[in-house]
């Protein structure tokens, strides 16, 4: 069962202290969180497997709106790249490792929809669900090891809202 390791609604007009931005700029406006640049943002808590991270996210000009758990070192190229509407919102795509495993290209982001988005990491299974729909399932057969680090990704304009990432007991 999914345990939450912290929930963020973005109430409050800044990040506060759990958080850590690891490139890019991020700030809180309206009650969500936005970037304008290639921009990514990690819990500093080291954050064990299996993971979950799920969140709401939009963009007029759909790029990466992606989740990801790796090392704090290596970024996502030191576990696992869940990205959704990635290569300029023409592909959902799994990187492990910094290689791609997988990818599909349905659904894409909707120019200023929000999008339920559900990225996790399990008994050698990697998921990305949309909107409630699946749209990739992959099984590791090796999966990487080491990750302990988990955030989301923006290229470019995005906006988050309801952040939340979980961890299993």
């Amino acid at each position: 069962m999914w345990q939450p390791i912290i929930v963020e609604t973005f109430d409050d007009s800044d990040l506060g202290g759990r958080w850590e931005t690891l490139r890019g700029t991020w700030r809180v406006e309206n009650g969500t969180l936005r970037c304008s640049e290639p921009s990514f943002l990690a819990l500093r808590e080291r954050v064990a497997g299996p993971v979950r991270i799920e969140y709401d996210a939009r963009s007029e000009h759909p790029g990466d709106l992606t989740a990801f758990w790796g090392t704090r070192e290596a970024g996502y190229k030191g576990g696992y790249f869940i990205g959704f509407a990635s290569n300029g919102n023409t592909r959902n795509k799994l990187l492990r490792l910094g290689e791609e495993v997988a990818g599909s290209d349905d659904p894409l982001a909707a120019p200023g929809t929000w999008h339920h988005v559900i990225a996790q990491v399990f008994d050698g299974r990697v998921q990305l669900i949309v909107d409630g729909k699946t749209a990739l399932d992959y099984h590791d057969a090796k999966p990487a090891t080491g990750a302990d680090v988990a955030g989301i990704i923006g290229w470019g304009e995005a906006e988050f809202d309801n952040l939340r990432i979980f961890t299993a007991k």
